[in-house]
This record gives C-alpha cells, structure tokens and sequence, in this order.
C-alpha cells in the first residue's frame, strides 16, 4: 500500500481500501504486492532457480484461481476492474491530470505516480523482466478485455491535457499505457481489441508522439481477423497527419499488406 497523503480529496481512508480491496486481494493471491516506496513486487520466488517465464505463468495460474475462488467469474471481474481504477484514484488520468502542467508527467501527482506503479516493471529480488502489474493481468484470460478497455479509458482521458516532449517512457504515461499491449502472448476476443486499437487510432490523432507508438505496437498484437478493418483505419490516419505516412507504411510491410490496398 501506498501512503495515505495519495488517498483521493474528499474520499476517507476506510471507503478507499474497500474499494480497492478486491484489486489487492487478488494481486496478493497471485503473488503480486507493493512495497513501502509503491513499487509492485512479484513474492512468488519461493523456488529457487525458477525460470521468469515460468515464475509469470505461476503468477497468471494463481490470479485465474483467485478470480474462480471469489465466486461469480464476471462479477468478480467488474470489481476488480473497480478496485484498480480506485487504487489508481479514480481511474489514473482525470486525478493525474494536474502533473501533465509540469515538466514530467509522473513528477508530485500521488495519482499519476500510483498508475505509474502498475505500469512500470516490477521490482525486487529476481523479479521477472518486462512483467509489470497490469501486463500480467492482461496475460489472464478472464481479466484481459476489462484490461484493455481500462487502458484504452486511460489514454484517451489523457489526451485531454498537454503531453511534454520528449518524456522517457517512464514518465510518459499515454505511451506507458500503449506499452503494455506489446507483452500480449494471446487474444481473448480479436474483436474487441480490433474495434478498441481503431478506437485509440482515432483519439490518439492530435498527440503524433502517442498515435506513433500506437501505429508502431500494431503489428505485434493485431488479430488477422482485423486486418481489413485496420487497414481503413491506417489509410484514415495517413490522410489526417501526413507525417505518420512512412510509419504507417512500414507497419502495413510488417503485416504482409501491400501498399496498393490503400489507393
């Protein structure tokens, strides 16, 4: 857990933790928890020698359990979908958006350094690489969609406010969010993600640094039941900011579409 000074204005401390609590107890079944400092940790080390592939294949098999274990799958979805938005105070990007007046994105704002605590790669010990809090989540079949949805939320609140430049990714937490598709292994629902990934394309136009990323991740977790649909959606980009033409191109190349398909 976190301090109390980043609990929400006008929210008391007991309301806070019972609304999260679904979030962190789950995580906690899972082997994930947070630090003193509010770095996740991954508590699952208990075999030695254990390989990261396989201390996250653990992680997943013991969230998938916990969710199974709390009673109605759906339902327990839902709330913990809830609890992590509270415990990124209320939902990341509306109670984060003060940070985005200053220099760094993540710099003083108790609730972007939150959101920023399930984003960024666990900590400690032999934490596995490239295993944060909210790509594991996305790895669990029941949570995937509410995960997705829950990001897509997030970066198309922030693209309400100024985003710096030249941010490290760290700091930058639009890209931050996109980042998390990059480590997805499997597709639950190739529609979903299809409409959500044309969804962002179109939010994400006005912040070219956010809509690169976005068109640059597309490859990598794109269903082959979305191509028709993303290709419309590609060309649509090219005609609203020429400049993404060339990544638009490369990423069209990458996913054995030839360029002729968009004349």
């Amino acid at each position: 857990m976190l301090a109390d000074n980043s609990l929400s204005k006008g929210k008391s401390k007991a309301t806070f933790e019972s609304d999260e609590e679904p979030f962190l107890s789950v995580l906690l079944a899972g082997g994930i928890s947070f630090n003193e400092d509010g770095e996740a940790c991954i508590g699952i080390l208990s075999i030695e020698h254990q390989l990261p592939d396989a201390q996250v294949f653990a992680v997943r098999r013991r969230l998938s359990a916990a969710l199974k274990q709390r009673g109605h799958v759906p339902a327990t979805v839902r709330r913990v979908a809830d609890g992590l938005a509270a415990f990124c105070d209320g939902g990341g990007a509306a109670a984060a958006g003060d940070s985005f007046c200053g220099a760094e994105l993540c710099g003083g704002g108790a609730a972007a350094a939150r959101l920023a605590s399930v984003l960024v790669d666990a900590r400690g010990g032999d934490a596995p690489a490239n295993a944060s809090v909210v790509k594991i989540l996305l790895s669990v079949h029941e949570l995937q969609n509410k995960m997705i949805d829950w990001i897509a939320d997030n970066v198309t609140a922030f693209m309400s406010f100024h985003i710096p430049e030249n941010l490290p990714l760290h700091k930058n937490l639009p890209l931050l969010l996109l980042h998390q598709f990059r480590f997805m292994d499997y597709v639950v629902d190739p529609q979903f993600l299809t409409e959500k990934l044309v969804s962002l394309l179109l939010v994400t136009r006005p912040h070219v640094q956010v809509h690169k990323l976005l068109i640059d991740v597309i490859p990598e977790i794109l269903p082959d039941s979305g191509l028709e649909v993303m290709v419309e959606a590609l060309s649509g980009a090219m005609e609203f900011n020429p400049s993404v033409t060339p990544f638009v191109l490369d990423v069209l190349s990458t996913i054995g579409v030839p360029s002729e398909m968009l004349v």
